[in-house]
């Protein structure tokens, strides 16, 4: 901090002044993160749109509109396959944290409480959703520990992630739709004096035509 000032002067400090530290440190945001501590979903983004990012503004928009609908759709199709409590790719993560955790020693301390003996050993409460490792209470998801507790504690894994990963919540995501942008037609007339010209719009909607004129002084 003290060389980010130094490097940015007044202006700089008085910026800094001015926000509160749940904006712009992980340390003090005080909501969910679900693991993404980091920006690289606007880069990601940025990828999506690579061929269509040097277009002029409107078309730029309009691509994006229709790969966003395109996607949604995709989507939506995709999860109403799912059978699952949770979505598939945290499914495979389960698995993938049985084969980490499967040679560690646990010990109970309560109906909650338990011990799992790794390197370095950690503390787990079932009941609070909190692992000393930290990892289950940024990801509001089972950490390995965690899943090792809840195994020895016979409990439902599905009961203990949250909300966010279920596919439920995927399939109410994604469950609106764009609608399509209705197609304009154009026919063109130029007045008498060659100074106005004359717009004949037919805007087609779901329903009927709607008819449009506009008149428009030439300078």
């Amino acid at each position: 901090m003290n060389k980010l000032k130094k490097e940015g002067g007044v202006k700089v400090s008085a910026f800094l002044d001015t926000l509160d530290n749940e904006h712009w440190c992980h340390a003090y945001f005080p909501w969910k993160r679900y693991g993404e501590l980091s920006s690289n979903l606007v880069e990601c983004f940025n990828n999506w749109i690579k061929k269509e990012r040097s277009l002029p503004i409107t078309l730029l928009f309009n691509k994006i509109r229709l790969k966003i609908m395109e996607q949604l759709s995709a989507r939506r199709s995709i999860s109403m396959k799912w059978k699952g409590v949770i979505c598939p790719i945290m499914e495979k993560k389960f698995k993938g944290l049985f084969n980490v955790s499967k040679t560690w020693a646990i010990s109970r301390s309560s109906d909650d409480l338990y011990e799992v003996r790794c390197d370095p050993s950690v503390s787990v409460n079932i009941a609070s959703r909190s692992c000393s490792c930290g990892e289950w209470q940024i990801n509001s998801f089972p950490c390995a520990h965690a899943f090792c507790a809840l195994k020895r504690a016979g409990k439902n894994l599905n009961d203990y992630v949250d909300h966010y990963y279920s596919v439920h919540a995927f399939q109410n995501t994604y469950s609106k739709s764009i609608n399509p942008v209705p197609t304009i037609w154009k026919d063109v007339t130029v007045g008498s004096d060659g100074n106005v010209l004359f717009l004949h719009c037919v805007i087609r909607d779901h329903q009927e035509d709607h008819k449009l004129n506009v008149s428009l002084q030439l300078e």
